[in-house]
């Protein structure tokens, strides 16, 4: 159950629904001090969480151990990002705890992702892909070299900006190198661009997960 439009979360207003996947989802705010609109990511796993009648999030009976877990990873992940800055990844400008849950608050961007591209327009050509995988293979070495694994790399998570460059969302199933996932919370990842470790228990993700995982979107691409 997403939130509803006009509901608050901090100094947030919420106008609408950007995306909803695994881990949480995500809204499009206004911030009522700035009167600036953002992105905000909400701790809302699949299976794991309830929502209140007041919006306040619990988890589901029997799934407190691995709500809570998965709540201290997303908390460590929104840390990890925020310290990232690179052209082809989305920002994490703040992270923070309020009604049981977490945030991670990020810029909004403007453009369409490669999936609404792709429903819109069909496949690419081979010079296009080329004008994409430079910066995005630039942004997945930046990302290794700082430990982290995005996890989640698919045309839906790939935005192409309003000035034409690409950009990597979505962070909800990030990892830390050569971390382990716990058997209760999975590995993440999507149908038809996981790689095989992510279906493994427990999974041990790293670079070669993002090549995998890029790769199968460039071949649903073409």
């Amino acid at each position: 159950m997403t939130r509803q439009s006009g509901s608050r979360i901090d100094s947030y207003e919420i106008l609408d629904v950007l995306g909803q996947g695994a881990f949480g989802v995500t809204y499009l705010v206004r911030d009522t001090t700035l009167d600036l609109q953002f992105a905000l990511k909400e701790y809302f796993p699949s299976g794991l969480a309830q929502r209140a009648a007041d919006g306040s999030v619990r988890p589901v009976a029997g799934a407190q151990d691995a709500f809570q877990q998965g709540l201290k990873r997303f908390l460590a992940e929104g840390r990890t990002l925020a310290r990232l800055d690179h052209p082809n990844l989305a920002r994490v400008l703040r992270h923070f705890e309020e009604q049981g849950t977490a945030f991670l608050l990020m810029p909004r961007y403007a453009g369409r992702t490669l999936h609404q591209l792709l429903v819109r327009d069909g496949s690419f050509s081979p010079e296009e892909l080329d004008a994409l995988m430079t910066p995005l293979l630039d942004a997945l070495a930046y990302l290794e070299q700082r430990g982290v694994v995005h996890g989640d790399i698919k045309p839906s998570n790939i935005m192409i900006s309003n000035s034409g460059s690409p950009v990597l969302l979505d962070f909800g199933a990030a990892r830390v190198l050569d971390a382990a996932i716990d058997d209760e919370v999975g590995a993440a990842g999507s149908e038809g661009y996981a790689a095989i470790e992510q279906y493994r228990k427990p999974a041990r993700v790293g670079p070669a997960t993002d090549i995998y995982g890029l790769a199968a979107t460039l071949y649903r691409l073409i």
